[in-house]
């Protein structure tokens, strides 16, 4: 039998018959929360690598005399939040929530960087 390989909130085994089994282990408030806050460092990180790509794009407008609202492609990026939230068993409409917020914040350095 494999070792336990341990995870957030959980962890895995196989046995000899390559069948997994999930089992849990409880936390203390404390470790909950100092594993949110790791991901919650994790998620600034990737949001600022994303406006770092958001800058470029606002850049790339206003070389082009492009406008900055995309609706259309603002409704791509809602829909596949909205899909990545279902396939993790999530509601889809959060997905489409946090899409929105994620492009109001890219709009908001779009506009700074057209008027620079």
């Amino acid at each position: 039998m494999l070792e336990p390989r341990q995870q957030v909130l959980g962890g895995f085994f196989c046995d000899n018959f390559n069948t997994f089994f999930f089992y849990s282990f409880s936390m203390s408030l404390e470790e909950y929360r100092k594993e949110i806050d790791r991901i919650n460092h994790d998620l600034a990180e990737l949001i600022a690598e994303r406006m770092e790509v958001v800058e470029k794009v606002g850049e790339y407008k206003k070389e082009n005399n492009m406008e900055i609202k995309d609706e259309g492609r603002e409704e791509v990026v809602k829909d596949q939040f909205a899909d990545i939230f279902k396939q993790n068993d999530l509601p889809g409409q959060k997905g489409r929530k946090l899409a929105h917020f994620l492009i109001s914040m890219a709009i908001e350095e779009e506009e700074e960087v057209k008027e620079e």
